[in-house]
């Protein structure tokens, strides 16, 4: 007799186990079972997200565009959170690795390590993407700075062909 026929579904004598009162909990001072080296987080809540929020939004200074009201417009805020959560998962990481090390127990090079510095590459790439950095910032305001004179110009020559309209007229 096979155990699924001896024992009925979920009668197996270990499958109780987890019924029994305090099995699977928690304890206060332990190390979470779940929350391991945070590069996962999803939703880490807005009070955690504020911070490095405002401090990229802080670094972005002008280029951030804003609403009437004085706040980015919900678009730039979608990617300014964005950012703040890839913030969130490398500092949780980087306090992981700082707690546990690089090296696990035997020695080996901890898995956390290059999946810290997959996620930084990706950090690194958003605040580039939202001119946050030296290089982009600068290469973002020659670009509107460009794109502001090329403007003008165009202005400028309509104004003048309006001009010439005005005087070739009868």
């Amino acid at each position: 007799m096979s155990p699924p026929e001896r024992y009925g579904r979920g009668q197996h004598p270990n499958s109780r186990k987890q019924l029994q009162p305090g099995a699977g909990q928690w304890r206060p001072g332990q190390t979470s079972p779940n929350l391991r080296h945070g590069l996962r987080s999803e939703n880490p809540g807005p009070l955690i997200l504020a911070g490095p929020a405002k401090e990229i939004e802080a670094a972005l200074g002008d280029a951030v565009p804003r609403g009437p009201d004085g706040e980015p417009t919900p678009r730039f805020r979608a990617a300014i959170q964005a950012v703040a959560l890839l913030a969130v998962q490398v500092e949780r990481c980087r306090l992981y690795l700082a707690q546990h090390d690089t090296v696990d127990s035997r020695g080996r090079w901890r898995a956390e390590n290059d999946a810290l510095d997959r996620k930084l590459t990706n950090y690194l790439a958003a605040l580039r993407e939202l001119g946050a950095t030296p290089a982009s910032f600068a290469r973002l305001r020659l670009s509107v700075e460009h794109v502001e004179d090329l403007a003008l110009r165009r202005a400028a020559d309509l104004e003048e062909a309006d001009r010439d309209l005005e005087e070739d007229a009868p």
